[in-house]
């Protein structure tokens, strides 16, 4: 169902939140990819829903959905850091506040979005993170403020956040010491997990999926 988050700049944002059969139960802000809150993200946070999840899909872009790559190229312009990251810690703060929540809020994202659930982790915001190919190029600095555990799926063929940006990432989180991380790699290449785009691979998407409870259920259950 749509519902109106209240932001700090006085606004509001109008999410989808999809609600688990059994309530209380843990949460998750999902952050869309590049074309913004559809129905595959939609679908999504259903999915999450029938697994026992409060699932809140945020909209970065305020009720613009792309139909195309151009227009996605668009969208993703009008997107300011500061707003977008406050933007999700209000959705984050509105999960752990609700009744039909336990107190524990997840992030979690694909490709933009992605980048979004590993920017809530450092920004202190979620209680853990799962972070499907998005851009993770982030200072020592900024890795070192993660302090809960992290989830990340990648493909070994993506072209467009490329293994190597991944790997630096991986030596961050060692040499900052965050105990909690995991960082999966399939033999696929950018947005496998979308089962709506040309390079979807059914494998990697069901490993990767399952991966994901296992991880939700350790660290974000009550």
């Amino acid at each position: 169902m749509n519902v109106d988050i209240p932001l700090p700049d006085g606004t509001t944002m109008r999410g989808w939140l999809a609600r688990p059969a059994t309530l209380p139960a843990p949460a998750i802000v999902m952050v869309h990819e590049w074309f913004g809150l559809n129905p595959q993200i939609v679908e999504t946070c259903q999915q999450l829903a029938d697994a026992g999840y409060l699932v809140l899909g945020a909209d970065l872009y305020r009720g613009e959905v792309a139909k195309d790559v151009d227009g996605a190229r668009t969208l993703i312009q009008t997107i300011r850091d500061d707003a977008a990251i406050a933007t999700l810690g209000a959705c984050a703060a509105y999960l752990r506040a609700s009744p039909d929540g336990n107190g524990k809020v997840a992030s979690m994202g694909y490709c933009l979005g992605g980048g979004w659930a590993l920017d809530m982790a450092i920004a202190g915001q979620v209680d853990s993170a799962v972070v499907f190919y998005g851009n993770v190029e982030r200072s020592d600095a900024q890795v070192a403020r993660i302090r809960c555990p992290l989830l990340g799926h990648f493909g070994e063929r993506d072209e467009v956040f490329t293994p190597p940006t991944v790997k630096v990432l991986a030596a961050q989180l060692e040499a900052a010491g965050v105990a909690d991380h995991r960082l999966h790699w399939y033999p696929a290449g950018h947005a496998f997990a979308n089962p709506y785009r040309p390079l979807y691979d059914a494998p990697s998407a069901s490993l990767a999926w399952q991966r994901t409870l296992d991880f939700l259920q350790r660290t974000g259950a009550a």
